[in-house]
């Protein structure tokens, strides 16, 4: 037995493909994903689950909660990036104080005054 002790099983990593050589601890073998490093497991787990996303302006990748993939239209990393969006979406006709001027809008001062 060498001082690193006996090969139990020899996978490959899910992410990357290297060898990993499992070595001291049966339990590790049962396991249904393997990795050489915990970069390549970040990096498969980004990938892999449903609560990262992309970002829709800048494509940063970012966790998002399932609870705000139900309440959100949008997804955007930062303030900035939800700024550049409401720009592109609320042009127009699609922005809702579009056409509100003069007696049109419901808070103007002559539409509210009655004589």
């Amino acid at each position: 037995m060498s001082a690193l002790g006996r090969i139990l099983k020899i996978v490959h990593c899910d992410y990357c493909g290297t060898e990993v050589e499992i070595r001291h601890k049966e339990r590790l073998t049962n396991r249904k994903n393997f990795f050489c490093s915990k970069t390549c497991e970040g990096a498969y787990k980004k990938e892999h689950n449903p609560n990262y996303l992309p970002c829709e302006v800048c494509g940063r990748i970012i966790y998002v909660k399932p609870k705000d993939q139900a309440k959100f239209n949008h997804i955007t990393c930062s303030y900035k990036c939800m700024g550049e969006l409401r720009k592109i979406i609320y042009v127009g006709e699609n922005n809702p104080n579009y056409g509100n001027r003069g007696m049109n809008n419901p808070m103007s001062i002559e539409r509210r005054i009655s004589t």
